[in-house]
């Protein structure tokens, strides 16, 4: 490194890494000054594109604290009440020792910003609270649909002194691309990244070589098109039921194809295992005219970085967050889809995205036994 290190970005994710880039171009932070660690529970996929697209943002990758942050978690808090009460006087001392073992070579002591991903979880609390001296900023790590309004610390983490940046009363302030901040207003106090800062970020990351090969190979002869982005819904809201999440997808592109002369592509989420892909390429053959991203470290990117590069017209999914954010990279169509035979909850987080995209959900009128065969 040429530079010490006096920013942490600690993300989630691609799209709150490219939301923490841009925000720190906007402090007017440099990329030799800034490392990069990923501390979510996530597939190896999703952290691959987070370390090739910090390469690519020219800052300094310390790795993915995700594996050990459960195990230190548990040990550091204890798994009884005499454990706390015995260890909660050295807990912010330990806490702080392992994050400077696991964030090497970026001291968390000296860092004088630690740009974290926004959500409200005991972890978040506690990745915080590694960062004692910085000064915290939080950017959009998405729509937050599932977000806990207030959590409430164990009373020992706050006799131990520990502070708490979500505590109730207290909006935390976050950062967001403007389109997104609007829709972020009912959970914190949010401000907008500016445009040209988020286009730096995204431009540097489009002018890897690497990410020009791979739209190349990819997207080849594929002229306009509409992408449709799919989401874990089998495993996370239809009770395992591929066949239905299928059918969904199936319909959704049908009526896309009657839309459009030109080809649907469909982008993988990073959580999409090999099998549900193959399914969905053989339910969706027959229709023709549909290009299915073969997953890799690169299909994990924010499809907000293809817009340009890709000639994309339009933008489906369901509940995705660049239905709201992807008209702010490019002029854009979006549109939201749903249908009646899909949980209750799920569709209210499906209308509380379109509302917040500005969108009326199409309904699919699938039945709830249709099949993709």
């Amino acid at each position: 490194m040429d530079e010490r290190i006096t920013a942490v970005i600690g993300t989630t994710g691609p799209f709150s890494l490219l939301c923490g880039a841009a925000h720190l171009h906007q402090l007017g932070v440099t990329t030799g000054s800034t490392a990069v660690f990923q501390f979510s529970h996530t597939t190896p996929t999703l952290t691959q594109c987070t370390e090739w697209m910090t390469a690519a943002l020219g800052l300094t990758w310390l790795g993915h604290i995700g594996p050990d942050l459960q195990p230190a978690y548990r040990e550091l808090t204890g798994c009884t009440r005499a454990r706390r009460a015995v260890g909660w006087i050295g807990f912010p001392r330990r806490w702080r020792r392992w994050g400077r073992q696991h964030l090497a070579p970026a001291d968390p002591r000296l860092a004088r910003y630690a740009v974290l991903s926004f959500r409200t979880k005991l972890e978040d609390v506690l990745v915080a609270n590694l960062f004692p001296n910085a000064e915290r900023h939080y950017v959009a790590d998405g729509l937050l649909m599932g977000l806990i309004r207030e959590i409430r610390m164990p009373a020992h983490w706050r006799l131990a002194g520990l502070e708490h940046p979500f505590a109730p009363g207290r909006p935390p302030v976050v950062w967001a691309p403007e389109t997104l901040r609007h829709a972020l207003d009912r959970v914190a106090d949010a401000h907008p990244i500016p445009g040209p800062d988020l286009d730096w970020a995204s431009q540097r990351v489009r002018a890897a070589p690497e990410f020009g090969d791979w739209v190349s190979r990819q997207l080849a002869d594929v002229g306009d098109c509409t992408v449709v982005l799919l989401q874990d819904l089998a495993d996370a809201w239809l009770d395992g039921d591929a066949d239905r999440e299928i059918a969904l997808y199936r319909e959704i592109v049908r009526r896309e194809l009657a839309q459009t002369e030109g080809t649907v592509v469909v982008k993988p989420h990073p959580r999409d295992r090999s099998d549900k892909l193959s399914a969905l390429r053989e339910a969706v053959r027959p229709l023709g005219r549909v290009r299915i991203l073969e997953p890799d470290r690169l299909s994990a990117l924010p499809v907000e970085l293809l817009l340009r590069p890709a000639r994309v017209r339009a933008v489906v999914g369901l509940s995705s967050t660049a239905l709201v954010t992807a008209p702010q990279w490019a002029p854009v169509d979006v549109r939201s889809y749903t249908d009646a035979s899909l949980p209750g909850p799920l569709r209210a987080e499906i209308a509380r995205c379109a509302t917040a995209a500005g969108l009326e959900p199409i309904e699919c009128h699938l039945s709830e036994t249709e099949s993709c065969g």
